[in-house]
């Protein structure tokens, strides 16, 4: 007999065996990633460096605009928090107005059209600040987008993101 049960947050209830992981681990850290255009590696926003500044080769540069990064997790989190280490050295206002937001699958992300106008899976809207915390408020989703739709570069000096994974099997 198959029984099916969801546990979340600490509470059973029938459907699916899911459960979710706690405590402040950065679960982007190394992950792999993908971007529109490249100048300078776009792994370097995941690298575990905050250097802020982008000559000491610590953060991705796009080629050009609309520019989006985004970075897969490896499976669905419960995304509460997105923090961006922003450029300090110059331009740190090309932040302004970039979108944080969380997708379920790779097709979703790559859709520019969508995130132009999507707001189901966003979590916030960047600012111009050293450190920006983005409240996800739970979103679900695997891949965290990082978009920039007006004309100009995107550069990230680092990407943490903070939640607790999603684990699902359908056997007891």
């Amino acid at each position: 007999m198959m029984l099916n049960v969801i546990i979340f947050l600490g509470l059973m209830i029938p459907g699916i065996i899911c459960g979710s992981s706690n405590g402040p681990v950065n679960v982007a850290l190394n992950k792999p990633v993908s971007m529109s255009s490249v100048w300078y590696s776009a792994a370097w926003a995941v690298d575990g460096n905050r250097d802020s500044s982008h000559f000491h080769f610590s953060c991705f540069h796009s080629a050009e605009s609309p520019a989006w990064w985004y970075v897969n997790l490896g499976t669905l989190y419960i995304v509460n928090n997105v923090v961006i280490y922003n450029r300090q050295d110059c331009c740190s206002y090309r932040i302004n107005g970039v979108k944080i937001v969380v997708f379920d699958n790779v097709e979703d992300a790559e859709l520019s059209e969508s995130l132009k106008t999507d707001t189901e899976h966003l979590c916030g809207v960047a600012t111009d600040q050293a450190v920006i915390n983005i409240d996800c408020d739970g979103l679900v989703g695997q891949y965290i987008v990082i978009y920039k739709g007006d004309a100009g570069y995107l550069s990230l000096c680092e990407v943490e993101v903070y939640g607790g994974a999603v684990a699902c099997m359908s056997d007891l």
